[in-house]
């Protein structure tokens, strides 16, 4: 959000102290919404309606579509923070968890919100001892229609994933789920034989890889696709593939696979 009533970008972040994980989910600002404005409107559109009068009241007309959105009235928005617009590509695209949080603080410190002078203090001294920080991102699954981006069934499903961390509930009797996902890798490093390295690994491991072989492009970081909301799996899968490794979650009910594995020049091998 900037000074002009413009909506450039919307993250939804939740803090779990019980974990020390913080959940990001990104909302295209051109998503379809119905409510308060009625049809064939969207976020940037409710908060720029609404952000006439004032700050405030914008954030505040803006979570409750999210809410609607979403179908997620247990899970309270009380706090917006306006980040000026410098703060907004560093936000969205800081891969490191402690440089994420150290970004978000100094964008708290140099932005609006509506917290009191006691909430910020709390909120500063927070921020200041996450390091260790779990940081997951999530993406509104979806599809492109004219001028909206159109949420899917994953919607919901994702927001039920910003109240529990994870969609499935596995019994401690139970075989263990890692067996029943099904994965893909693929090399985005430059180097030859990645692909097949990190899939031997994953397979010791007891994961099912089923597809391997070089990306199309190369990428800087590595980066492991949650497709279908098993979170801790797929941070345990992260963690075998690299340390620098980031997680990220969008549903994607039509694919055939769990997880999509994209090793990038990060990645440092075998030790």
């Amino acid at each position: 959000m900037d000074g002009k009533a413009q909506l450039r970008s919307l993250q939804l972040v939740r803090y779990d102290p019980k974990v020390n994980g913080v959940q990001v989910l990104s909302l295209p600002p051109h998503t379809k919404v119905e409510f308060p404005l009625g049809k064939n409107s969207s976020l940037a559109e409710v908060y720029k309606k609404n952000r006439e009068r004032d700050f405030l009241n914008g954030a505040r007309a803006l979570s409750q579509s999210v809410q609607e959105l979403l179908s997620m009235a247990e899970l309270s928005i009380p706090y917006y923070i306006q980040f000026d617009e410098k703060f907004i590509s560093i936000l969205e695209k800081e891969t490191q968890p402690w440089n994420f949080v150290q970004s978000l603080y100094r964008a708290f410190s140099a932005g609006v919100s509506n917290l009191n002078f006691f909430e910020k203090a709390l909120f500063v001294l927070e921020l200041k001892n996450l390091e260790g920080v779990k940081v997951h991102r999530m993406e509104l699954p979806g599809r492109s229609q004219g001028n909206f981006w159109v949420p899917d069934e994953g919607a919901q499903q994702t927001a039920r994933l910003m109240l529990t961390g994870n969609l499935k509930n596995v019994e401690k009797n139970t075989p263990s789920l890692k067996t029943q996902l099904t994965l893909e890798v693929w090399n985005a490093t430059g180097k030859k034989g990645v692909a097949l390295e990190v899939t031997r690994r994953l397979r010791l491991a007891g994961f099912d890889v089923v597809k391997w072989g070089n990306h199309q492009q190369m990428e800087l970081h590595t980066v492991v696709h949650d497709l279908k909301g098993n979170v801790q799996e797929t941070q345990e899968i992260a963690k075998l593939v690299s340390p620098e490794a980031q997680v990220y979650t969008k549903i994607e009910d039509r694919t055939l696979v769990d997880v999509i594995v994209i090793v990038g020049q990060d990645y440092r091998g075998e030790e």
